[in-house]
């Protein structure tokens, strides 16, 4: 069975996110490393007799599909800082997208920072949906 491990960055200080922040995170992203594995050994071992199991699997599945996201989730995130902040160049088609789904880059920018700020759970993702081919958000 597939094992994850833990991945390790290179992150520098950030301007507006402390280093107590950053350390948080790193430690929620090994409980989620730690927890999809977990889980995985016990879907495994309760697959032996999966007609007995199938509710126990099913709620199983659920709970690794939020331990995974978070995983990799963390994993975008410190990607996306190692080497520090990076300009969003002015001509990009990702600052040409955001503009086009929401009228302008300020009206996006201002919405998503509405969303991280949403019951408290501070962030929110970006991401591009081939189907509508719209920059969408959530929180």
């Amino acid at each position: 069975m597939k094992k994850f491990e833990e991945m390790k960055f290179n992150l520098p200080a950030l301007k507006g996110i402390s280093a107590k922040n950053i350390e948080e995170h790193l430690k929620l992203y090994g409980g989620y490393v730690k927890n999809s594995n977990l889980i995985l050994e016990k879907i495994e071992e309760l697959s032996k007799d999966a007609e007995k199991n199938a509710y126990m699997l099913a709620e199983l599945q659920r709970r690794f599909g939020f331990e995974f996201c978070g995983m990799r989730n963390h994993e975008y995130y410190f990607r996306s800082l190692e080497g520090g902040a990076k300009p969003l160049n002015e001509e990009s088609n990702l600052k040409r997208m955001i503009a086009d789904t929401w009228g302008s880059f300020d009206n996006w920018l201002a919405r998503f920072k509405s969303i991280a700020l949403t019951r408290g759970i501070g962030w929110a993702i970006l991401f591009y949906d081939p189907q509508t081919k719209l920059c969408l958000m959530r929180g």
